[in-house]
């Protein structure tokens, strides 16, 4: 029988056999992959073992080559596409977000960061893990730009995504809201996912008793007009990090992003030739004894159209 072989890397450590082979063989159902085990077409260090395995770095790792599923390499447009990296080391990749492309793929053909990272990671790298993938540690739409890290060890995963969930890491946006903002704010609600989305459309989210808390710190930064709407350039700081937080939170209070018309924006900024909305997120504050390396404090500049769009409001862009 013909094998291929796979080193085993550090993520890969006291992993389960099974469980790094679900990782690494995606597309073959959990039956087959026990069933495989089994049979001895999946070996561990050359011999047959059981699914309960527990694996260490430098293990040979070898599947029938029958039953091997590597991918080939991404189209040239994930190589083409690009970012600035805000800062990068063994753990996390925290990368510029540019408008309009998403952090995970929504429908086919559409092009994902996850899947630029993985594939960047995959050539990259020098860890030989198989159970562990580069994945995003937290959400930013599709139209939001700035700050998004992605994982780059499974320490790096673990301790960031356990951060962001009891809001150890501080997160701060900057947006352009409608209306005048006259002084700084705290807006508490309980935000729910609305029903009934037509088919094809995002889902959307609005105020509702029943709902989880959001708490979204508000405070104006400088004013302007487009055209003759006034708007306000705000920071806004993030106690929680509830699914379009900021928009649907604006938008309830009286301020939706300029823009935005599925939080009820009256200008349609996309059909000017503008960025839908703007939403930059330009800080991260992070504790200094953290065991991944991250600096306390990571910013991320304006794209020059972000600029150019506060230009044309007479807003002068603000100094970190």
């Amino acid at each position: 029988m013909d094998f291929k072989k796979y080193i085993l890397g550090q993520n890969d450590e006291g992993r389960r056999l099974d469980r790094i082979c679900r990782k690494f063989l995606p597309s073959l159902p959990l039956s087959l992959i026990y069933k495989n085990i089994r049979s001895g077409f999946i070996r561990l260090n050359g011999k047959k073992t059981t699914a309960e395995s527990k694996t260490a770095a430098g293990d040979e790792l070898w599947i029938a080559s029958v039953i091997t599923d590597e991918k080939q390499p991404q189209t040239e447009t994930i190589q083409d596409l690009q970012f600035e990296t805000v800062f990068k080391n063994t753990h996390i990749w925290v990368i510029n977000k540019p408008y309009g492309i998403p952090v995970q793929k929504a429908k086919s053909g559409q092009l994902s960061l996850d899947e630029v990272i993985k594939s960047r990671y995959k050539t990259e790298s020098a860890d030989t893990s198989l159970s562990f993938q580069p994945g995003p540690l937290h959400r930013l739409d599709t139209c939001t730009t700035g700050l998004l890290a992605f994982s780059q060890s499974l320490a790096g995963a673990q301790w960031f995504s356990d951060a962001i969930a009891t809001h150890t890491v501080k997160k701060t946006y900057i947006g352009l809201v409608e209306g005048l903002l006259k002084s700084e704010t705290e807006w508490q609600d309980s935000l729910t996912q609305n029903k009934n989305v037509p088919q094809g459309n995002f889902h959307t989210m609005s105020v509702s008793d029943a709902g989880k808390k959001a708490v979204t710190i508000a405070n104006p930064i400088s004013y302007g007009k487009y055209g003759s709407t006034p708007v306000s350039l705000v920071e806004f700081r993030i106690p929680t990090g509830r699914t379009h937080q900021i928009r649907v939170q604006s938008a309830s209070h009286g301020f939706p992003l300029l823009g935005d018309t599925a939080y009820n924006s009256s200008v349609n900024l996309e059909k000017e030739g503008f960025q839908r909305y703007l939403l930059h997120a330009q800080k991260l504050e992070i504790p200094n004894d953290n065991p991944i390396g991250l600096p306390q404090k990571l910013t991320a500049d304006f794209s020059p159209q972000f600029n150019h769009f506060l230009s044309i409001c007479l807003i002068e862009t603000p100094n970190e």
